[in-house]
């Protein structure tokens, strides 16, 4: 750890979060747009990744059109989000490894479940890969509905233990927007879980880390362009 420095944890921040932008945008056009939604849901992938009922993955099923189109457009997003992961995930790790670097030796807490976040996202693909091809056979999703109840929230429950912890190290350093947007984001998924994933604390959540992650990628690009201007100066 000692070899690495705040700097070069900075640039390698800004560039996970790079990624991470660039891997959203492209998943954007992946992921349908829109569907036929049970009530109260708007997005077709929070809509699926938060479904404890066949009704919640009507959209999915059948042998229409629309149905086999829907069912493409989920597989292929959830392909490039294998990679996803890795990004997000890699933020996370990153921002918790400056806090260790200060000081925040307990943050080692926050670098552990950072890793975990990755095969937990992994886990849940797998569960999602497997209710579309049930889906596609017009066989019954509901065992594996279960199964992602619990992966869905291994994987939101890591991040949102990560975001926590975050929060705690930027109130500590009195930078008060990322500790709220991390305080929030981490709070959203408590409610989210006991409000049973109703569909509007299931999205709420969503946007919360929409948020939550254009505030930590902004503020680690603005570092890192710091950074680079004070080491151009210096070199001058």
């Amino acid at each position: 750890m000692s070899r690495i420095s705040s700097g070069q944890l900075t640039f390698l921040t800004a560039t996970f979060g790079i990624a991470t932008a660039l891997l959203t945008l492209w998943m954007l056009f992946l992921f349908p747009f829109q569907a036929e939604l049970a009530s109260g849901w708007n997005s077709p992938l929070i809509a699926f990744e938060f479904a404890q009922t066949e009704a919640d993955v009507a959209f999915l099923a059948g042998q229409s059109e629309t149905a086999i189109q829907n069912r493409a457009k989920m597989d292929a997003g959830h392909r490039v989000d294998m990679i996803f992961p890795i990004a997000y995930a890699g933020v996370f790790a990153l921002l918790a490894l400056q806090a260790v670097k200060s000081g925040k030796r307990w943050m080692w807490l926050a670098v552990i479940v950072s890793v975990l976040i990755v095969p937990f996202d992994y886990n849940e693909n797998r569960v999602l890969f497997g209710i579309t091809d049930v889906l596609s056979r017009a066989e019954s999703p509901i065992p594996l509905l279960a199964e992602l109840h619990v992966a869905t929230y291994l994987k939101w429950g890591a991040i949102a233990c990560v975001s926590a912890l975050l929060s705690v190290a930027y109130a500590i350093e009195k930078h008060w927007w990322r500790a709220l947007s991390c305080g929030v984001a981490a709070l959203s998924i408590l409610i989210a879980y006991v409000s049973g994933s109703a569909s509007w604390a299931a999205e709420g959540a969503s946007l919360c880390f929409v948020v939550l992650f254009i505030v930590l990628i902004l503020q680690a690009w603005r570092e890192a362009f710091l950074l680079s201007r004070v080491s151009t100066h210096i070199q001058a």
